[in-house]
C-alpha cells in the first residue's frame, strides 16, 4: 500500500478543486446555477483524468488506492464544510454532499477502469515491439 501516493493525490484533488472553484467564481460569478454546474463538470473531468493517471501508475490494487484517495478527499471536504458552517455560518447543504459523493463514485469507477485498460494496452504494445 502506497500511503504517500494516496495523500499526494488527495491533496492534489483538494487544492485543484479550490483553484477550479475560484476561477469559476471569477468567470461566472458567485453562487449562480451556471457556476455550480460548470464547477461540477470541470471538477469531475479533472478528477476523472487524475484517477486515470493514478491507475496507470499504480500497478498493485489501483481500485483500493483510488477509493482511499476519494475517502480522504471526501472526509477533508466534509470537515472543511462543517468548520465553515460553524465559524462563518455558511449553510451546510447535505444534498450537495450526496451529489458530490455520487460523482466521486462515478469518477473513481470509470476513471480507474479506463486507466487500467490504458495500462494494459500500453503493456501489450510494448511487448509487441
Amino acid at each position: 500500500m502506497n500511503y504517500s501516493r494516496v495523500i499526494k493525490f488527495s491533496l492534489l484533488l483538494f487544492f485543484s478543486s479550490i483553484i477550479l472553484s475560484t476561477l469559476n467564481s471569477f468567470v461566472f460569478g458567485y453562487s449562480t446555477i451556471n457556476s455550480m454546474w460548470v464547477q461540477y463538470l470541470t471538477g469531475s473531468f479533472w478528477a476523472f483524468l487524475v484517477y486515470i493517471y493514478l491507475s496507470i501508475k499504480q500497478v498493485e490494487r489501483p481500485y483500493l488506492h483510488a477509493i482511499l484517495v476519494t475517502l480522504l478527499l471526501l472526509i477533508l471536504d466534509a470537515i472543511i464544510g462543517i468548520l465553515m458552517h460553524v465559524y462563518i455560518d455558511l449553510e451546510f447543504v447535505l444534498n450537495i454532499y450526496i451529489f458530490s459523493y455520487f460523482l466521486a463514485f462515478l469518477e473513481v469507477s470509470i476513471g480507474t477502469a479506463v486507466g487500467i485498460k490504458i495500462r494494459k494496452y500500453r503493456f501489450k504494445a510494448e511487448i509487441k515491439t
